[in-house]
Parts: structure tokens; C-alpha cells; sequence
């Protein structure tokens, strides 16, 4: 059997490898890298370390441009079946034979990230997935999240939270919403995050706390008065809703001259 490859549009082979490759090559379409941008087939061939002619087939290739230049190589993604250990000890001597700095373990339901430099990076625009969580537990927690929020929305007779119509105000496909629905894919960017939310009528800031992020304004406002938001926050995590609500609400009238 045969399936079309998404990068590429070739018919290729159909194996549980090429499975999972189309489905990480699918995703991150969505964080905003091109095809122009990606390699799956044919495999991109990296030198392999302390050989000038063997060479290393790579599962999945990203490129700073539509260029095939090793200097332009920018993440390498494995995704055969191999367990965690050895998936990443094969992803590291891959990077470290491309001299590259980002890599992708993926076997399909299980994701890991290797970022070597974070720092190298003058812009995350750059790497979208570097903004991405490193930890799959945020996926099914975000997919229910949201798939609860939206079926008892429809389920109360509100026919706008169906899934097509929900997927159509985010701007993304009904599948891809099924998919993040059932905890197949980590959650998405921020952008298509915000989307959700207004989609869904939920609050932007919990949707991206179920995501494991923190919206722009919320990081800053943190960032900005770390000194004295910080223990605040560590002195207050094993008190009741019902206090931090009354905190909230003093916060308020503090705010709008009513102390």
C-alpha cells in the first residue's frame, strides 16, 4: 500500500515509520513552517561523523529556507520505532554529525525535544517549536480541557459549538480540532491557542495555563515584578480558592482607588 507524502506530494511506502513522520510534518505545518522549508522525502543525507562517504538518512529535515545546504539545517526529527533511550541517542549523533542544535524524538504519541543552544536564537519566530511545551502530559490535559468546555456548550442546545463551526472560528480544520480534542498532538501556538479561546468563548489566560504557557502579558507582568510576584505566588499555593478569590478582589479595589 501507498501514501502521499505531505511535504513532498510523492507516493510513498505505507509503514507505521512513514505514519508518524506525516503526522510530526503535519503539525508543524501548523506552528507556521513552510513545505518549502522541510525535507521528508527523498531523506535528507547527513555526513556521517569520521567518514567522508557514508552518509545518514534523516527521518525529517528543517531548513532555514528552501535551500538544501547543510549550513541551513536547522532541526532534525526521528521518528522510527525505537524506545526513548535509543530514539535519542540516535536523534544526538545525528545532531551532532549536522553540527545542528534542535532535534525532535517522535514516535507518535510521545514527543521530545533537544535544544542543545537555546540561546543561539536571535528570534523565536525563528524556531517556532522552541515555544512549544517539551512536556506530552500538557497535551491530553489541554484536548480535554477543551473538548469539555465545548461539548457541554453544544450539549446545552448552543449549535455554534459544534466542532465544524468551532474549527471555523479558530481557523483551523475540524480534524486538526479532533485531533488536539483527543490529546494526539501537544498543544498548539499561541496564536492558534488565542484563536480557541475566543472560538470558544473561554478565557484566553486559562486556555494557555491548560497548554502549559502563560499569555504575553501575563509573563511580562511576572518578569517585570519578579522580586515581589514570585514569593507571592510560591506563599499563597496551598491556600483555598475561596481566600486567593477575596485576594483578587481586594487587588481590585487597590487598584481602582477604593483601599
Amino acid at each position: 500500500m501507498s501514501i502521499t507524502d505531505i511535504i513532498s506530494g510523492k507516493l510513498i511506502t505505507d509503514s507505521r515509520e512513514e505514519r508518524v513522520t506525516q503526522k510530526l510534518a503535519r503539525w508543524l505545518l501548523t506552528l507556521g513552517y513552510s513545505k518549502s522549508q522541510i525535507q521528508t522525502h527523498p531523506q535528507y543525507h547527513i555526513p556521517r561523523l569520521g567518514s567522508s562517504r557514508k552518509t545518514l538518512a534523516v527521518d525529517l529535515a528543517i531548513f532555514k529556507d528552501d535551500s538544501r545546504e547543510l549550513k541551513n539545517l536547522i532541526l532534525i526529527a526521528e521518528c522510527k520505532q525505537q524506545d526513548k533511550s535509543s530514539g535519542l541517542d540516535q536523534l544526538n549523533l545525528y545532531l551532532r554529525a549536522a553540527g545542528t542544535n534542535v532535534g525532535i524524538w517522535f514516535n507518535g504519541t510521545d514527543i521530545v525535544y533537544v535544544i542543545n543552544s537555546p540561546g543561539i536564537f536571535p528570534s523565536l519566530d525563528d524556531h517556532p517549536v522552541i515555544n512549544q511545551p517539551s512536556n506530552t502530559e500538557f497535551g491530553p490535559k489541554f484536548g480535554e480541557h477543551i473538548r469539555s468546555r465545548r461539548e457541554a456548550r453544544y450539549a446545552s442546545g448552543q449549535k455554534k459549538f459544534s466542532m465544524r463551526q468551532v474549527a471555523a472560528r479558530a481557523g483551523i480544520s475540524p480534524a486538526y480540532l479532533s485531533q488536539l480534542e483527543r490529546g494526539l498532538y501537544p498543544p498548539p501556538t499561541d496564536e492558534v491557542i488565542s484563536s480557541i479561546a475566543k472560538a470558544l468563548d473561554e478565557d484566553e489566560d486559562e486556555l494557555m495555563f491548560q497548554a502549559g504557557k502563560l499569555t504575553t502579558d501575563v509573563y511580562n507582568t511576572i518578569f517585570l515584578r519578579s522580586r515581589v510576584l514570585i514569593p507571592l505566588i510560591k506563599s499563597l499555593k496551598d491556600a483555598p480558592d475561596e481566600t486567593l478569590l477575596k485576594i483578587i478582589d481586594a487587588a481590585k479595589q487597590v487598584r481602582d482607588g477604593d483601599w
